[in-house]
């Protein structure tokens, strides 16, 4: 399915769209992002963006965007759709190139790893998960705890510490240990703190 056998086109940007699942991952930083755009500009695009047949990106939303940024078109290569459980296999396909393309930290992994296994849950309960349809939980490939924590190869303190932050944290915390900028001890000092505040919000309002 993702043979690099597959036939490679030039298409104008405009004609392309990002699949839903290209957003379980964070966005690369302004500087990545710029690096990537150099280089590109300076050596050229090598490795081509996949996309459905229908247009959508699911695996180089960078590429893409470094292309659009410099008015060029964008080397693509079309998966098959001829696969059963489709939407699994592109999920598997952006879990593994993005953990190891992007030398993603251990802070970065675990937040990842809360975020989709909350989505995971949700749509096994049957609630919905936007464009994504992930109704019945199926399209994730793990289906235990320990399988998740070898997906993403994080500790099972480092996947609570995530949790709670996703939980607790301001979404500024949260999307700077998404972006790398800071780690998770350093989210969870800012965590621990406001929920200490809270609760202590809370007391002195019972106490009146």
């Amino acid at each position: 399915m993702f043979s690099n056998d597959a036939k490679i086109e030039e298409k104008d940007t405009d004609l392309l769209t990002l699949h839903p699942v290209v957003f379980l991952f964070p966005e690369l930083r302004d500087k990545e992002f710029s690096k990537l755009t150099d280089s590109i500009a300076a050596m050229g695009q090598i490795d081509p963006v996949w996309i459905t047949s229908d247009n959508q990106i699911f695996d180089g939303r960078h590429r893409w965007q470094a292309q659009k940024k410099l008015g060029n078109k964008v080397l693509c290569r079309t998966l098959k759709d001829t696969d059963t459980e489709l939407l699994t296999t592109i999920i598997d396909r952006v879990i593994a190139q993005n953990l190891g393309r992007r030398h993603m930290t251990k802070s970065q992994r675990a937040i990842v790893a809360a975020a989709m296994e909350e989505k995971r849950i949700k749509a096994e309960v049957g609630q919905t998960q936007g464009e994504l349809d992930l109704c019945g939980g199926a399209a994730f490939s793990w289906t235990t705890f320990d399988e998740l924590l070898e997906t993403f190869d994080v500790t099972k303190a480092a996947y609570r510490d995530a949790r709670q932050l996703l939980k607790h944290g301001e979404p500024e915390t949260i999307k700077a240990v998404e972006s790398g900028r800071i780690n998770m001890l350093e989210a969870m000092n800012t965590v621990r703190q406001r929920i200490k505040l809270t609760r202590e919000a809370e007391m002195e309002c019972l106490d009146k």
